[in-house]
């Protein structure tokens, strides 16, 4: 334990399961001390990602733990059908997600630590990460012009990134002993043979010290749910490309927690509804038809809204992500989004790679457009909190929508990520004949 106290623990899952706790290091002193469901049937009761309180059952009493003491824990699930999940929260509060057949690392290996200074910037400022290795992001605008570089993601020094990894690897097996490996990137499970996962945040208190922690309340949720908003009229073989994207990620294994909410002003040039039914996504596309003038903004808010009214995107503790048409979709995408959207915390808009007129990606001269936040990743709860877009002020022109939107989510102390997202392309498409072309800034 990293210190001692009284804690609580929790259990979350699909069907049911039961949480065991030891006094010591020894399973045969281990006693139940939460569970979720009938001691008969174990698929009597199921919840929500991460919903620890739906029956009283599923937290503890408090315990006392003794620090530098070690504990026999142990998770036991029942699952039948559908959705797969358990997770555990200790201290009851934050979480660990032992969800089966995932190959990632999710073991508690810092303390966390409360006390870190906030992670928030000044007002109307972003943070734009830094990554390493090289991503390979910096691209050349122009092959004709030499050194014409659209400038990537920011590069973190080997040495600082080497300091970090080897602070964590060295408390890991602490913990796991040899079972974890690290080789070049690539970490390694030496008890059956395959690479995992590992991604969290941790916090380095001073610049010269090797000592991690986890920071308070950033533990980003794996599996919650996303919800696409994208508006369109007349722009049928756009809505049809974005579709075949997204059920290529369904169908490739990619992911599967994501749905797409369609706000169509009287499109004459598709049926949309056909296009949804002869889709392998149908169960994940909700269509809100209007028949007024075009309203971005109001139509995203409307959109966003209409999640209440549908039972299985009635769920606050998702994500929204308002989108354009005119993208490619990398396969990492609704990770990536998961990473940087943090409840309570901060919204996530990657910047696309902008194709210039008349190039493809095999064959492209692009841009980072680093200007616009047209593509917001934030929660539900969240965007309830700011309003959402400004539907009234921003009604009848198109045009700095965007910018507002992230004035009003920095308002409510929200931090926002920015991050130039490899594969991540905009197609350039003519705006002259947009039906919000009259309406532009």
């Amino acid at each position: 334990m990293c210190m001692s106290g009284d804690f609580k623990f929790a259990i979350s899952s699909a069907d049911g399961s039961e949480l065991w706790l030891s006094t010591d290091a020894y399973p045969r002193n281990a006693r139940k001390i939460a569970y979720l469901g009938d001691p008969e049937n174990q698929y009597a009761a199921r919840t929500q990602f991460s919903e620890f309180t739906k029956r009283k059952s599923q937290i503890s009493e408090k315990i006392r733990l003794e620090e530098g003491k070690a504990y026999f824990i142990e998770a036991l699930q029942k699952h039948k059908n559908d959705e797969n999940h358990v997770e555990v929260a200790v201290p009851y509060g934050s979480y660990l997600d032992y969800s089966a057949e995932k190959t990632e690392i999710r073991a508690r290996t810092f303390c966390i630590c409360k006390n870190h200074p906030t992670l928030l910037l000044a007002y109307n400022k972003v943070k734009l990460l830094r990554v390493y290795p090289d991503d390979k992001t910096d691209v050349n605008m122009s092959h004709d012009i030499n050194n014409h570089i659209s400038w990537g993601n920011e590069k973190l020094p080997k040495n600082e990134a080497s300091l970090i990894v080897a602070s964590y690897m060295k408390e890991l097996q602490k913990r796991k002993g040899e079972m974890y490996v690290l080789k070049n990137i690539e970490l390694k499970d030496t008890t059956k043979g395959r690479s995992v996962r590992l991604s969290e945040y941790v916090y380095r208190p001073h610049k010269d010290t090797t000592h991690l922690c986890y920071p308070e309340g950033f533990q980003w949720r794996r599996d919650t749910n996303i919800t696409l908003v994208v508006t369109v009229k007349n722009y049928g073989p756009w809505i049809k490309f974005l579709i075949s994207q997204l059920a290529l990620i369904y169908k490739r294994g990619y992911d599967s927690n994501f749905f797409l909410v369609i706000v169509d002003f009287n499109s004459t040039d598709v049926d949309i509804f056909k296009l949804r039914e002869n889709s392998d996504i149908k169960d994940r596309i909700a269509i809100i038809q209007k028949s007024t003038a075009f309203h971005k903004t109001k139509a995203l808010n409307d959109g966003v809204a209409t999640l209440r009214s549908v039972q299985k995107l009635d769920d606050p503790n998702s994500i929204i992500f308002t989108t354009d048409l005119h993208i490619t979709f990398p396969g990492n995408m609704f990770d990536e989004i998961r990473k940087h959207t943090i409840q309570g915390r901060s919204f996530y808009s990657p910047a696309v790679l902008k194709l210039k007129c008349g190039y493809s990606i095999t064959h492209q001269q692009a841009y980072w457009e680093m200007m616009g936040y047209g593509l917001f990743g934030g929660y539900k709860t969240d965007w309830d909190r700011f309003g959402g877009m400004d539907a009234e002020k921003f009604t009848t022109r198109w045009g700095g929508e965007d910018w507002d939107l992230v004035d009003r989510a920095i308002g409510v102390n929200l931090e926002i990520e920015r991050l130039r997202l490899p594969k991540f392309y905009h197609y350039y498409h003519d705006r002259a004949s947009d039906w919000y072309e009259f309406a532009r800034m």
